[in-house]
């Protein structure tokens, strides 16, 4: 008896850990379609998220609509960006920058206290390196570190620091982006996309310094140790949105009540992504300095996404450079060319879903002609190849031609001849001797009866005469006859 208690005991504690290990692994499963495609999980929380490859440029996930919101700290970032590309060396030895009193002013950080407006509480006078007012900028997001540094890279001119900020942007491919200060201040007079945001997080992350800086959970300044406001990164502050993996970037809202904004970025296999949430519920601090947020935040955005976007998409060649797509017919080729071939002028090799082939891609030629007369040079562009996934473009490659054709002499003389004779001149004066030479047999025609006709009236005519001069005859004849007669009586009566 207790043999078999002890083996039904063994038998529900295996139950029971299995049961746990399915648990534990149900919420890391992701739904699968039935072409083997690991569908992107659905985003609930209504905030602005978007995915983006730093290699390719392609956007994996959007839920933002190209919404215009507040820049919030991604101006850091750029401001970040802008600063190292203008200084030397962060680390020259001597190289030092005071904090003016202006960065201490509200109009430019902002309110002390003010959730949205971060700062260390520099005074002025204080000095620092470039990596420490960096480090500042990217970890903590002091907007009076970043306004000293803007400050003392532009010699003073902050407005002028601001235009290469816009620059920036705009070479990053931002097309919807404005900043009016160096901070991100919330101002209604900047903006910017989650879409130009996740451009902007795609230029950070190629910055390996500054990467390198942002991904700091703490950090000395003087006596004090400072803890990044990117709780991805760090458990110190909260152990709730912590997630290994992760490579630093930025976090901070626009407003006191939200506007949460949160940027990282992660990497598998030599693949960097950038994630971006932005228009996120804001951070709640309760009176023991503990850090909350609501339930749809933007940390449990990128947990939910960030594991899907690093293991389901890889590389699929589409189009090979140098591939023979087609042929076109050419005229008046020497040697007897009466073709070409034409290929793609560049490779497409692009990150899709994990489970897609090749056979899964459509591929479309528009073609510009229909033939082409030599001469014919190499890599002339005929066309263009569009690339399709379930009816979307996904690259348009253009199509040139895969040699050059000579023109036949020969041909090409014949060709001349046959353009000359079918050219709109001769075609005119073709139409012309055809109109001559019809109206010329219409006249001949016309003759031809009138001739027949006028021969028919002259015989009528001439049967007409003939018949009157029977008629006369045979008139004058009976006359004749009449009158011997009447002689004949006379001279019977005269006898």
């Amino acid at each position: 008896m207790k043999i078999i208690i002890r083996i039904t005991a063994v038998f529900a504690a295996l139950i029971m850990l299995a049961a746990c290990c399915f648990a534990a692994f149900a919420d890391d499963s992701q739904e699968v379609s039935g072409s083997g495609v690991v569908k992107p999980p659905e985003i609930t929380s209504g905030n602005m998220v978007v995915i983006r490859s730093v290699d390719t440029g392609q956007i994996l996930l959007d839920t933002s609509a190209g919404e215009k919101v507040a820049p919030t700290v991604s101006a850091k970032l750029v401001a970040a960006m802008v600063a190292f590309d203008l200084i030397d060396n962060i680390d020259k030895k001597g190289l030092e920058y005071t904090v003016p009193g202006e960065a201490l002013l509200p109009k430019n950080i902002g309110q002390m206290g003010d959730i949205s407006c971060p700062m260390l509480g520099l005074k002025s006078g204080d000095v620092f390196t470039p990596r420490q007012l960096l480090t500042a900028t990217l970890v903590s997001a002091a907007n009076d570190a970043c306004y000293t540094l803007a400050y003392n890279v532009m010699n003073g001119d902050v407005s002028e620091f601001v235009d290469r900020m816009n620059e920036k942007a705009a070479s990053l491919g931002c097309t919807d982006t404005l900043f009016t200060n160096p901070v991100g201040l919330n101002d209604g007079k900047s903006y910017t996309t989650a879409r130009d945001v996740s451009l902007i997080a795609a230029g950070f992350y190629k910055y390996n310094v500054l990467l390198s800086i942002s991904s700091l959970p703490s950090y000395v300044l003087g006596k004090s140790t400072l803890q990044t406001k990117n709780y991805l990164l760090s458990k110190t502050l909260t152990k709730d949105y912590y997630f290994a993996g992760v490579k630093g970037m930025i976090a901070g809202q626009s407003r006191m009540d939200g506007g949460y904004c949160l940027i990282t970025a992660g990497e598998n296999e030599g693949l960097g992504y950038v994630f971006v949430v932005m228009e996120a519920p804001g951070e709640m601090r309760s009176k023991d300095g503990s850090r909350t947020f609501p339930e749809n935040n933007a940390y449990a955005d990128i947990h939910k996404t960030f594991k899907w976007a690093l293991t389901s998409f890889g590389y699929l060649l589409m189009v090979k450079a140098g591939e023979v797509i087609g042929t076109l017919p050419v005229s008046v080729g020497s040697d007897n060319t009466d073709t070409v071939n034409y290929i793609a002028l560049e490779e497409v090799d692009m990150l899709v879903p994990t489970g897609l082939t090749a056979d899964d891609i459509v591929r479309e030629p528009t073609l510009y002609y229909d033939e082409l007369e030599a001469p014919v040079e190499k890599d002339k562009v005929v066309g263009k190849l569009g690339v399709y996934y379930e009816g979307e473009l996904l690259a348009s490659v253009p199509l040139v031609t895969a040699a050059a054709v000579d023109r036949s002499p020969l041909l090409s003389l014949f060709g001349r001849f046959k353009a000359f004779l079918t050219s709109p001149t001769v075609k005119t004066i073709i139409r012309i001797l055809i109109i001559i030479v019809i109206c010329y047999l219409v006249l001949l025609l016309a003759l031809k009866i009138y001739s027949v006709v006028s021969k028919a009236n002259k015989a009528a005519q001439k049967a007409a005469r003939d018949k009157r001069r029977e008629g006369i005859d045979r008139d004058k004849s009976a006359n004749d006859g009449k009158n011997a007669g009447g002689d004949g009586e006379k001279r019977q009566k005269q006898d």
